[in-house]
């Protein structure tokens, strides 16, 4: 029998953001999903792109540069996969650019996803990434802010 896996779930840069930005109508949900991860029951995965975008994402406020070592020592959390934007990854996401209209930050995030086998996507951008919520994917990833329950159990 498979040993079940640690859940996991694809946090957009925006969640990472709402946390650091401690934002009044995100930040419970981001620790609440952040204390499950630090007691092990799931991962937290994100492409390594979002390293560059936490520091500034168009119409939020840019972090205060006296944050960069607690921000940089939150990455290197055990429960945080980075995910590395690959040849593989970078293909997948042209074609989501191409067939699917799908921003180019967003294309990348979506592929990480769908090459890793992650079926759920946290994400504060209603306007444009949340649009392709079980488009893509088998089974289809879902694209939303963040919530509880957890995905499904993944099998190694």
């Amino acid at each position: 029998m498979k040993k079940p896996k640690r859940l996991i779930r694809y946090w957009d840069a925006n969640v990472f953001l709402a946390y650091f930005n401690k934002e009044d109508d995100r930040i419970a949900m981001c620790k609440a999903i952040i204390e499950k991860a630090q007691t092990g029951e799931l991962i937290i995965a994100t492409s390594a792109v979002t390293l560059s975008e936490v520091v500034h994402i168009k119409g939020k406020d840019r972090i205060d540069p006296a944050n960069r070592e607690t921000i940089g020592k939150f990455f290197e959390n055990d429960f945080i996969h980075l995910i590395n934007c690959d040849q593989f990854i970078g293909k997948k996401a042209q074609e989501l650019m191409w067939d699917h209209n799908v921003s180019h930050k967003d294309a990348i995030h979506l592929s990480s996803a769908m090459v890793k086998g992650i079926t759920t996507i946290d994400t504060y951008d209603r306007n444009d990434f949340e649009q392709f919520d079980q488009k893509f994917g088998n089974p289809p990833i879902r694209i939303g802010p963040p919530n509880l329950p957890f995905q499904e159990k993944l099998f190694e």
